[in-house]
């Protein structure tokens, strides 16, 4: 237990300034400290609902995605693949011989003769294969930056606001 040294009344008022005083300025500290440690939370959040945002965008690609695969996800006969020159599409047939079979899938390219491009799939027509289906429609947008990347960069501002 600390003892208190025996004072006069005039000690006394000094020392309650020296203690006021100190209150003050810790009161002063703590606020300064509540309104950085606001500042850092509110500057998470925001960027939390960026990444929900984000999210959000993604998810709707993945519908429509989703949606198209839907429409488009079954094989159709090859007399029935297009013809046109500089057209892509899958193509697959079922191979065989005298101790197995595999499926084989590709990507072909057509060329003006509307013929499998001779740099894909060399010694394969489209009578080699049993059906096809379009290739799905390239990406429209950039990809959407990592969340770990995005975290990093907000935790970088965070301790800049230090």
């Amino acid at each position: 237990m600390t003892q208190i040294p025996k004072m006069n009344p005039e000690g006394f008022e000094v020392a309650a300034k020296v203690w006021n005083d100190r209150y003050v300025e810790l009161s002063k500290n703590v606020a300064a400290d509540q309104e950085k440690q606001t500042k850092h939370v509110q500057l998470l959040a925001d960027e939390i609902q960026s990444l929900l945002d984000d999210k959000a965008d993604l998810i709707a690609a993945c519908d429509a995605a989703l949606d198209w695969a839907d429409a488009n996800a079954r094989w159709f006969d090859i007399s029935t693949a297009p013809k046109e020159e500089g057209v892509s599409f899958m193509v697959t047939t079922q191979v065989k011989n005298s101790h197995r079979s595999w499926t084989e899938t590709h990507v072909v390219h057509l060329n003006e003769d509307g013929q499998i491009h001779p740099e894909c799939h060399q010694g394969w027509n489209l009578e080699s294969y049993s059906h096809w289906r379009p290739l799905p429609p390239p990406p429209s947008n950039p990809p959407l930056p990592e969340p770990i990347e995005r975290l990093g960069e907000v935790l970088r501002k965070v301790k800049g606001l230090e």
